[in-house]
């Protein structure tokens, strides 16, 4: 529904926008625009109504930790100083990789370290809520729950 209405908003933005293309097709530098918008909305909807299963799933994770070989390893190549490319770089001491920018890069980075570590939490812990410390007994105060794979999860979880 948070999808719908933020789409409906995008979309009539653009529509009485004073620089409808520049709306729809976004800014020089980051080309943001409402047709980008709509490419992540389309990809969030197919990916919300395929992957059913766990290994689907797994599969899914690993190909997006893939996906961030290629600007890790160019961005240790740009740190060592062999990059090939001239960038317009403002911080010339901090690495870029492909993403254009230090932040944009830390933040790409840490998304798929994210998918990393919710790749071992079973189906049936997402969205539980944790106990509180007074239900805790004195040694487990801190310590940390031991951690389940996908492929552990019961298949009943996934309906």
């Amino acid at each position: 529904m948070a999808a719908a209405v933020l789409t409906a908003a995008y979309v009539a933005a653009s529509l009485s926008s004073i620089a409808p293309r520049v709306a729809w097709d976004g800014a020089y530098v980051r080309r943001q625009g409402t047709y980008a918008f709509l490419s992540y909305v389309a990809c969030f909807l197919v990916v919300s109504f395929v992957l059913r299963t766990h290994g689907q799933v797994r599969r899914f994770v690993r190909a997006m930790l893939l996906t961030s070989v290629f600007p890790v390893a160019y961005a240790i190549c740009q740190r060592a100083g062999f990059d090939v490319a001239v960038w317009n770089n403002p911080t010339p001491w901090r690495v870029t990789s492909t993403a254009g920018n230090p932040i944009f890069l830390g933040g790409y980075l840490d998304a798929r370290d994210h998918d990393r570590a919710n790749s071992h939490v079973p189906l049936e812990h997402v969205g539980a809520k944790p106990p509180s410390t007074l239900e805790r007994s004195p040694q487990h105060i801190g310590a940390k729950p031991p951690r389940a794979r996908w492929s552990e999860a019961p298949e009943s979880t996934l309906d």
